[in-house]
């Protein structure tokens, strides 16, 4: 069987995209989980140990925490598990991924 390395890199645009998308919703669902608990940014940065900005960074999808600081996060959210959850299902899609992504240089690879 014959792996063609370019139907492999639309396959890896197209999960980097849904990647990106499923960054962009936890980081929403944390604004809407932060705002309902009436949690300011900072207050939620000061919990986390990481600044006002890097919250809102990962509210607008382009930052994310590692999985211990979303367990605080729900948490002091009132999330009741919803955005550990949420990261859960993140964190395989970015490990698969990743997988994806050296298994693609591996076969080019080859191919040359």
């Amino acid at each position: 069987m014959t792996v063609n390395v370019n139907d492999d890199a639309g396959d890896l645009a197209a999960d980097q995209a849904k990647l990106q998308a499923l960054r962009r919703s936890l980081g929403a669902h944390l604004a809407t989980y932060r705002t309902a608990a009436e949690i300011s940014q900072p207050q939620l940065g000061h919990a986390l140990g990481r600044t006002r900005s890097m919250i809102s960074k990962i509210e607008h999808g382009t930052r994310t925490l590692p999985a211990s600081l979303w367990r605080i996060a729900d948490d002091r959210c009132r999330a009741e598990g919803v955005l550990v959850a949420e990261h859960s299902v993140f964190a395989q899609a970015e490990r698969d991924y990743r997988d994806r992504c050296r298994t693609h240089r591996r076969q080019a690879q080859v191919q040359q």
